[in-house]
């Protein structure tokens, strides 16, 4: 339906047109067009004023889809624009502006079944708001009119529905008006809502869409803030596949050409989709944008800041997979020009805001947090650009009945704005914070989260800089911690932007994940501070930390399971393994190194893999790999070249075998220190032997080796070495007895500080072994032999 209407109409005339089309819209729906205000006058007499547009009428639609055109745009008329004042003239100044008058503000509620059609394209529109007049010579400016709401809620059913459909929605408010000597009043908020209960399409396509109207250009020296809010919301029940998207804009902050730019409009998205099928698919996505802020011009003023957003997304089924994201951005800041300052960017908050349940299936979790970035800034002598907003991304969830759930979170802050003119400073960034802690409970469940927080670089300043001021990067800090059943996966990422680090204070980036499951688990943790544990269990364990300033990596598993810890790190680096095992049984290993670029690796095991010599590669590297009681087939093969120290051992049991070596490339003295300790119990005493089954060396960097065996910290062995040919002798199948152990628990820790002068590699495998004392029996048995031997031998000298 298209009405118009002559611009003369009378104002009772036209109170009656929203009225007149509710009627109509009851039998059918049809495009409507709501027509604009009338302008107002120009002032008419030397110094006259002109006159106020009139407003776009309201529209106010409400009922049932009995009936539906494949499409239903409604659009607001766009408020009268005002009269511009006369010229100045008979000793009178110019006329005052007309100020703009207000757009239609359009609402539509929509309830019923949907037609077996094919389905609409739903879609509102307020109206723009009307252009101030402009003012004669030394005349007074005037406020251009207000953007018009557009609403449109609709609660519908469907059913009897086979094929897949979609249905989309949009609601949009109207933009300010245009003034060259005033402000304006608002712009209009754009709301869309659908409920929607579907019980038999066999797929089903929902999007909702609002936007915020924009602020239009103004003169005033009051502030700006005249952008309006987009708010988009679905919640929708099918029988079949499902994907619900929901976006929300806010809109663009006024632009001001003599005060403070307007700030951007902020967005709320909300998604909430279920499903009554157990297969099909099932997605919800939410998205909210919040508006930029307006530009600003002139000395001291300061750019508008950007819009702020919101949102949150479920899905729900009893059985099956899904998919839940969120996206929230905040809104650039404006940019400043002639002596103005930058708007900073928008800043946002997401905490707890997707969810997913399901009794049995794959849980997709995605919740990600972006902040605006800072406004630039040109042509101004010591002005500053915006600094970005920060970014906050937090997720605490614990799924009992999903046999997998994955989640993700992710917090970027923007970039700062830079500075183009001669003499500027340019924003600096937003700090990010992403953290995650996810838990399942469900038997035989797995788990696998990342968190990962990114900061901006500062903005660039110009080629003469503010005295005194420096612009910096943001900090990042991610957090993972996972907690699964059969297998927990955590990922924690946190990359500071370039930039400057403040004076006296070290900004770092830090990053921590840490993953806890009865079966498998795995962390990696990447930052300039980085931490990563790996709490398993019967499965594979491993931790992995790669930190630029320092990093420190903790693995603990049990029994045979293949465990390690690896850390890269450039000054303190540490890498820690454990390892239990039945009978009280306790192996650990650790390498650390306190300065200096390297890799420090480390794995524990009770029985398993045995690990040999590593060969070098181009980057330092230090290790230490020990297993406990291990099998027999193994501890044959790593004896095979080392007939001493296999006889010498074949008498008792072998607590430990291991391996400790280093190689680097270093400039100046490297070092690191290693060690292994095995924590033990005894029923009887017992001898202890040292096992020095064979060394491996390249190149001729070897500078020195301490070695030091304790029990319960007591010294058993101490022995330095100060060449490469005294620690390959040594280490050459020969055996060191140490005494005799007492019964009861035994904590045994070989120690070994690595020196290295020049390029080059050295390792050794070593073993400890426990012999049982002789029984008395045996003791009289063979001093009686050595006796009868005697005297056997004196008389053959006789």
């Amino acid at each position: 339906m298209h009405i118009t209407q002559p611009q003369a109409m009378p104002r009772r005339a036209r109170k009656l047109v929203p009225l007149l089309l509710a009627l109509a819209v009851s039998h059918a729906y049809a495009d409507t067009t709501i027509p604009d205000g009338a302008d107002g006058q120009k002032g008419s007499l030397p110094g006259a004023a002109g006159t106020a547009g009139t407003a776009a009428a309201d529209l106010a639609l409400s009922g049932t889809l009995a009936s539906l055109a494949t499409a239903l745009p409604v659009t607001g008329g766009q408020g009268g624009s005002g009269g511009n004042g006369a010229k100045p003239g008979n000793g009178l100044p110019g006329g005052d502006a007309g100020a703009g008058a207000a757009g239609s503000n359009v609402r539509v509620d929509l309830s019923g079944v949907l037609p077996q059609a094919n389905l609409p394209s739903l879609a509102v529109r307020g109206g723009a708001g009307g252009w101030a007049g402009r003012a004669g010579t030394g005349g007074q400016g005037a406020r251009a009119g207000a953007g018009g709401n557009g609403i449109l809620n609709a609660d519908l059913t469907a059913s009897g529905r086979t094929a897949s459909t979609s249905l989309s929605l949009s609601a949009s408010g109207g933009d300010t008006g245009y003034s060259a000597g005033g402000g304006s009043e608002p712009a209009g908020n754009g709301l869309a809502a659908l409920t929607l209960r579907d019980a038999s399409s066999a797929g089903l396509a929902v999007e909702v869409y609002s936007a915020g109207g924009s602020g239009s250009t103004v003169a005033t020296a009051s502030p700006a803030d005249m952008a309006g809010t987009g708010s988009a919301r679905a919640d929708v029940t099918a029988a079949g596949a499902l994907t619900v998207k929901n976006y929300a804009r806010g809109g663009i902050g006024a632009q001001n050409t003599v005060g403070n730019g307007g700030k951007g409009g902020s967005a709320t998205a909300i998604s909430n989709a279920t499903t009554t099928s157990t297969t099909a698919l099932l997605t919800s996505i939410a998205r909210a944008d919040g508006g930029s802020g307006g530009s600003a011009r002139g000395l001291g003023n300061v750019a508008g800041e950007g819009g702020t957003a919101q949102g949150s997304a479920s899905a729900t089924r009893t059985s099956g997979n899904l998919s839940v994201e969120l996206e929230v951005l905040g809104g650039a800041g404006g940019s400043g020009a002639l002596g103005a300052h930058g708007g900073r960017g928008g800043s946002v908050t997401v905490v707890d805001a997707v969810r997913g349940s399901t009794t049995s299936g794959k849980v997709s979790l995605v919740q990600n947090a972006y902040s605006g970035r800072g406004g630039n800034i040109d042509e101004g002598e010591r002005t500053v650009a915006g600094r970005s907003g920060d970014a906050t991304s937090k997720l605490t969830t614990t799924d009992s009945t999903a046999s997998a759930v994955s989640a993700s979170v992710q917090a970027v802050s923007g970039n700062g704005g830079d500075a183009r003119g001669a003499s500027g400073k340019g924003g600096g960034s937003g700090a990010a914070h992403a953290e995650l802690v996810l838990t399942t409970t469900a038997a035989g469940a797995s788990a696998q989260g990342t968190a990962e927080a990114v900061s901006g670089k500062a903005g660039a300043s110009s080629w003469r800089p503010v005295p005194g001021a420096a612009s910096y990067p943001g900090n990042a800090t991610a957090r993972a911690t996972v907690r699964g059943v059969s297998s927990a996966v955590a990922r924690a990422t946190a990359i500071r932007g370039q930039g400057l680090d403040r004076p006296g204070v070290r900004d770092s980036s830090q990053a921590f994940a840490r993953a806890e499951a009865a079966g498998a688990a795995s962390a990696t943790a990447e930052g300039g501070l980085a931490r990563a544990e790996a709490i398993g269990g019967t499965g594979t364990t491993r931790a992995f930390a790669n930190g630029y300033i320092e990093a420190s990596a903790y693995s603990s598993a049990t029994g045979a399971a293949s465990n390690s810890a690896e850390a890269v790190g450039r000054n303190i680096v540490v890498a820690r393994s454990v390892s239990t095992g039945t009978g009280g049984i306790v192996v650990e290993t650790q390498a650390s190194k306190s300065a200096g670029s390297i890799t420090i690796a480390t794995s524990a095991n009770v029985g398993g893999t045995l690990h040999g010599h590593e060969e070098p590669t181009l980057w330092d590297r230090s290790y230490a790999h020990a297993t406990a009681t291990p099998d027999a087939e193994s501890l044959a093969a790593v004896l095979a070249g080392s007939p001493e120290v296999a006889a010498s051992l074949a008498k008792g049991q072998v607590v430990g075998v291991g391996t400790m070596g280093m190689y680097a490339r270093p400039l100046e003295t490297d070092a690191s220190t290693m060690s292994a300790s095995f924590q033990f119990t005894t029923m009887h005493a017992g001898y202890l032997t040292l096992g020095l089954v064979d060394a491996q060396a390249s190149d001729a960097g070897f500078g020195d080796l301490s070695l030091t065996l304790t029990n319960h910290g007591t010294e058993l062995f101490s022995r330095h070495f100060g060449s490469l040919t005294d620690a390959q002798l040594f280490f050459s199948d020969s055996t060191v007895g140490l005494g005799l152990l007492d019964a009861g628990a035994q904590d045994l820790r070989l120690t070994a500080d690595f020196g290295m002068v020049a390029s080059g590699a050295f390792s050794f495998r070593y073993a400890l072994g426990v012999s049982p004392v002789p029984e008395p029996q045996t003791w009289l048995l063979t001093l009686f032999g050595t006796a009868v031997l005697a005297a056997r031998l004196r008389r053959r000298k006789v």
